[in-house]
């Protein structure tokens, strides 16, 4: 039967199951509570679905930008820098919830000694990066370029490094 209060975790009668999402045998908790109020977590064909960026068609950066920028409601006197302190901001919210992986959680190491992200956990990040990239996206629109573009200039310039070997050491312009 599925939980009474997040329909995500579907259970035996001694209360352990599998929670659908995040496909771990487990008590129901909080943590399912949590996310089964969250937009990106939807039912799809009768059974519960992880969330729509896995179950979904892929999109292109640029496709990505055209969407973010509907959502894009500032001042113009404010463009560049409001998604540039945006920006920094949520890049910190980011570096947070990773940070309180290691302080808070009973975290694995995996056979070379990284640490393993708790699905539950990898999800609230990919969140905290969606914001990210939505100031990223915002951003390059005000000073004139696309994602595809932003995305381009990179690779060509990390390709160029390594072909000079130059991937390790510091300098914009090494």
């Amino acid at each position: 039967m599925y939980c009474g209060s997040c329909s995500y975790f579907l259970f035996e009668a001694d209360g352990y199951g599998i929670c659908n999402i995040t496909n771990s045998e487990r008590r129901c908790s909080d943590t399912c509570r949590k996310y089964a109020e969250n937009p990106m977590i939807t039912s799809e064909t009768g059974s519960k679905a992880k969330i729509n960026q896995k179950t979904s068609a892929a999109m292109t950066l640029n496709e990505y930008q055209q969407e973010a920028l509907t959502t894009a409601n500032y001042p113009d006197e404010f463009k560049t820098i409001y998604p540039a302190i945006g920006l920094n901001g949520e890049a910190g919210e980011v570096a947070e919830k990773v940070k309180r992986i290691i302080r808070d959680t009973d975290y694995k190491k995996d056979g070379s000694g990284a640490i393993v992200v708790p699905e539950i956990k990898a999800l609230d990040i990919a969140v905290e990066i969606g914001d990210v990239l939505w100031y990223c996206a915002t951003l390059a629109h005000d000073i004139g370029f696309t994602l595809d573009d932003v995305a381009r200039i990179n690779v060509n310039k990390l390709r160029d490094r390594a072909r000079r070997g130059l991937i390790s050491g510091e300098g914009d312009y090494r």
